[in-house]
């Protein structure tokens, strides 16, 4: 998976029914983008995507069970010593002691990808569906 199928995956799983709109403002990633990765997502089974009976305009996609299978997968395989912000924070570490307080890091986020998308994960961290399962 792409960095951008992988939001997407997320971004269902969460929501459980997402916009195109909610996929391209949560992923951080234009909507035409979000649209491509989410049919190529769809091609390969994880995803169904759908229009609301009422107003064709937006497109909803929701997970198959194969793509929340996928999406936990990589949960279960995810090693945070690979992940580049945490690569990134070793330095800090090195220097100071001790890794970035959860508050600098959320500051740093929120300045990089917008308020609405650390209210995102902050909701995602507290919901039951979370990505913690």
């Amino acid at each position: 998976l792409s960095i951008n199928e992988h939001h997407i995956l997320g971004i269902a799983y969460q929501l459980e029914i997402a916009s195109m709109t909610d996929i391209s403002k949560l992923g951080v990633m234009h909507l035409s983008t979000a649209f491509n990765f989410a049919k190529k997502l769809h091609l390969r089974g994880y995803l169904t995507l759908s229009k609301n009976e009422k107003d064709k305009r937006n497109t909803y996609v929701q997970l198959t069970e194969e793509g929340k299978k996928m999406f936990l997968k990589t949960l279960e395989d995810y090693n945070p010593l690979e992940n580049p912000l945490f690569q990134g924070a070793m330095p800090l570490r090195d220097v100071y002691g001790e890794l970035p307080d959860f508050v600098e890091l959320t500051a740093l986020i929120r300045s990089i990808y917008g308020e609405d998308f650390v209210q995102f994960i902050e909701r995602s961290s507290q919901e039951p569906a979370s990505f913690k399962k």
